[in-house]
């Protein structure tokens, strides 16, 4: 005789592997917030390095603009004529800086404060100076202020 699983067995089954996937969610989001995190880095990184090639034989960024650097970056990184998107669905604008026109700004825009602390540290060796909503976090010699 052929014995089948009772109720029982099947519920419990059930729920070992609802447990199981509720344990895993946590990992499952912090490696794609991770990932993310990974991708508006490398973002800025080439941000910076097609900045500083473009204006290499210049000694100031004035002109520097988002709409003037657009065409050098790829398409889908558009967003609109005046900002780029980043994967973290916020915006990055770029600008030659009103205190010194030496250097050029990139302001970010971020939906959470936990994400923003990550890329800053993440990404910290790539600028010389940098300031969150206008408190500096960084100073142009690279210390920590």
């Amino acid at each position: 005789m052929t014995r089948g699983f009772t109720l029982q067995e099947t519920l419990l089954v059930m729920f070992l592997g609802v447990v199981a996937s509720a344990a895993a969610m946590p990992l499952v989001r912090q490696s794609m917030e991770q990932a993310e995190d990974a991708q508006l880095v490398e973002m800025l990184a080439t941000l910076v390095t097609v900045i500083r090639e473009e204006h290499a034989q210049a000694t100031t960024y004035s002109g520097l603009s988002t709409a003037t650097m657009l065409p050098r970056l790829p398409g889908s990184w558009a967003f609109g004529s005046d900002a780029i998107r980043h994967p973290l669905n916020g915006t990055i604008q770029l600008a030659a800086s009103s205190a010194d026109s030496a250097q050029f700004e990139l302001t970010v825009n971020v939906q959470r404060d936990d994400t923003c602390v990550r890329v800053i540290r993440s990404s910290w060796p790539l600028f010389d100076s940098i300031r969150v909503n206008q408190t500096a976090l960084k100073d142009r010699a690279g210390l920590p202020v």
